[in-house]
């Protein structure tokens, strides 16, 4: 799936995505310049969960104030 597409699913989703990867940090690294270049992503934030912390990122929706 392509990076952007990752973002455009967890902002039409209530809370965000769950993603399965076999590296979770290279996969977070990868998405952040693209979260960056573009406005419509900065309510998005990456979190590598305690558990699974390797193979699992969440692409969490942050609470609107």
């Amino acid at each position: 799936m392509e990076l952007t597409s990752l973002l455009f699913a967890a902002l039409n989703s209530e809370l965000g995505v769950i993603i399965t990867t076999t590296d979770s940090a290279k996969l977070r690294s990868r998405l952040y310049p693209v979260k960056k270049a573009d406005p419509t992503f900065s309510n998005l934030h990456f979190v590598i969960p305690a558990a699974n912390s390797t193979t699992t990122l969440w692409i969490v929706k942050k609470p609107e104030a």
